[in-house]
């Protein structure tokens, strides 16, 4: 298994560097078909933060990157599942997706509930306002 990191990530997405999204693609078709390609959830949370704040997506276009990288074969997500109920939760919710991939990834951890001062995530039932 190997990793990738977020820059390797985005420059495969957003092919907006000649020379570091070939060199991305290139290692990409590189890799032996029997090697994961590791995309752990700090990847996730950086790269939608990064699509969203730093290129300003929208929320809409980020879920359907997210949804096109989950479907694809070569790579493998830690915490996918949190990763996807985060997804639709964020989908329609008013927290950020960073808020709903950590409620997700604490109940995937058996948390009970995930405890915030944000008042958009408390809403969801994954998290508790701390009174």
């Amino acid at each position: 298994m190997i990793g990738f990191d977020t820059n390797v990530l985005l420059r495969l997405i957003l092919q907006d560097s000649p020379i570091e999204s070939g060199k991305a693609q290139q290692l990409l078709e590189s890799i032996a078909p029997d090697t994961p390609v590791l995309v752990n959830a700090v990847v996730v949370h950086e790269m939608v933060w990064v699509l969203r704040r730093t290129l300003g997506w929208s929320k809409a276009d980020v879920l359907s990157v997210l949804q096109s990288l989950l479907d694809q074969d070569d790579l493998t997500f830690s915490h996918e599942g949190a990763i996807r109920r985060a997804m639709a939760a964020w989908e329609d919710g008013s927290a950020h997706f960073a808020d709903y991939f950590i409620a997700e990834i604490n109940a995937d951890l058996e948390c009970a509930t995930t405890y915030t001062f944000d008042r958009k995530a408390a809403t969801h039932p994954a998290f508790s306002p701390v009174m």
